[in-house]
């Protein structure tokens, strides 16, 4: 499957995140305290607050990042009690955070169902990221996304005609749909009916640094299981 170019006009926080500076001297981040040459600032994802870990690989953790909640004061030396890499007891390192937010095919956590277990990521401007799953009144209805826009893009969101055409025109059926909310689960818009390019937000407002959720749902009539492929992109 073809990705989408990433860009790094800005600094963000999963480039912070690769690029953490280490000690005291290893840049403009790294200064000693004015009066205490033994005391330096370390940005660290050890340092963020215990509450973002409950979903290790989620928007809370982002947050924390993005707001400086990750950045104490440490002595000008390497640390070496910071501890060891404990995914599930939420201890990791900055490669694994690198590694699971920077991908641009988006793999979704099971459960989504609901807006607490959204399944999240970051958007770049001129980048885009894709997820693949499916939906079925049965057992799971609804597939929820969450993401942070880091910049000012123009975005497109769309679901694909079919998983495996992505090509306009775009998925226009009658099965499936798709809904935007703000960070408070307010409804912006909603494909239940589709525009004349199909199931498609094209050009909504989003802000940068500002959290959005994104719901695939399948329509209460519709019967099986029903595959898709959404895309996000500016």
């Amino acid at each position: 499957m073809a990705g989408f170019p990433l860009s790094f006009d800005k600094v963000t926080p999963i480039i912070i995140v690769v690029a953490l500076l280490s000690a005291c001297g290893g840049g403009d981040d790294d200064s000693s305290t004015s009066g205490n040459p033994e005391k330096c600032t370390k940005t660290s994802i050890y340092y963020c607050p215990t509450s973002v870990f409950r979903d290790p690989f989620g928007i809370a953790l982002t947050l924390a990042w993005y707001s400086g909640q990750c950045t104490e004061e440490v002595l000008c030396e390497e640390d070496a009690n910071v501890p060891v890499i404990d995914p599930d007891q939420g201890v990791i390192d900055d490669d694994f955070v690198a590694a699971n937010w920077t991908t641009t095919l988006i793999t979704q956590t099971e459960p989504n169902d609901i807006f607490e277990q959204a399944t999240p990521f970051i958007l770049r401007p001129q980048s885009g990221v894709s997820t693949t799953g499916s939906v079925d009144n049965s057992s799971d209805p609804i597939d929820y996304l969450a993401f942070i826009i880091d910049g000012e893009p123009t975005i497109t969101i769309y679901l694909c005609a079919t998983p495996t055409d992505c090509q306009q025109p775009w998925y226009a059926g009658s099965d499936l749909y798709m809904e935007l909310y703000n960070e408070n689960q307010v409804l912006l818009e909603s494909t239940d009916v589709p525009s004349f390019h199909g199931h498609a937000f094209t050009g909504p407002i989003l802000y940068d640094g500002q959290q959005y959720f994104l719901s695939i749902r399948v329509r209460e009539t519709s019967v099986g299981e029903f595959p898709y492929k959404v895309v996000i992109t500016d």
